[in-house]
């Protein structure tokens, strides 16, 4: 039996508390401790991070401010099917990627779930940090909608489907 563990960066923390990887000097990456509104940039309109298999539970890497263009790059060139499989084999997170509209603090994660690389979807949450809706969908090209409406603000509708 497989079980997937999830935990979303822009959802939840454990109980240390959020922590960003950084990149030293010297390359080496190491965390910093946050708190929960340090999770995305506080500049821009909206800014997104990002949850890969190898990361604990409670940390992120901030990938700074973005818009559509940006955060649907982000999300198609994203290794889900090598996340997955790494996330099944270490029994780690769910690989995720996360966007803020900082205005309204609505979020939007993305997380891919699965048993391995042919058999996957997709969980997206939408909600504010703590209050979160679920809405699974079966591939990426299922999630572009849910992106787009997000970043036109479309957050009643959003609201609604979740």
């Amino acid at each position: 039996m497989l079980i997937v563990l999830l935990t979303i960066a822009g959802c939840k923390n454990s109980d240390k508390g959020f922590q960003k990887i950084i990149t030293t000097e010297d390359g080496r990456e190491t965390t910093q401790a946050i708190s929960d509104n340090e999770r995305f940039v506080n500049s821009g309109v909206f800014a997104y991070n990002v949850q890969y298999a190898h990361f604990s539970t409670n940390q992120i890497e901030s990938k700074g401010v973005c818009d559509l263009e940006k955060f649907q790059a982000e999300f198609n060139n994203f290794k889900w099917k090598e996340q997955l499989t790494e996330a099944n084999i270490r029994g780690t997170v769910s690989p995720t990627i996360s966007v803020r509209h900082n205005p309204s603090k609505y979020e939007m994660g993305i997380s891919v779930v699965g048993n391995d690389s042919t058999d996957y979807g997709f969980w997206i949450f939408f909600g504010k940090s703590g209050k979160m809706g679920l809405v699974e969908v079966l591939d990426e090209a299922s999630v572009r909608p849910y992106i787009a409406k997000f970043f036109d603000k479309e957050f009643e509708n959003l609201q609604a489907e979740f």
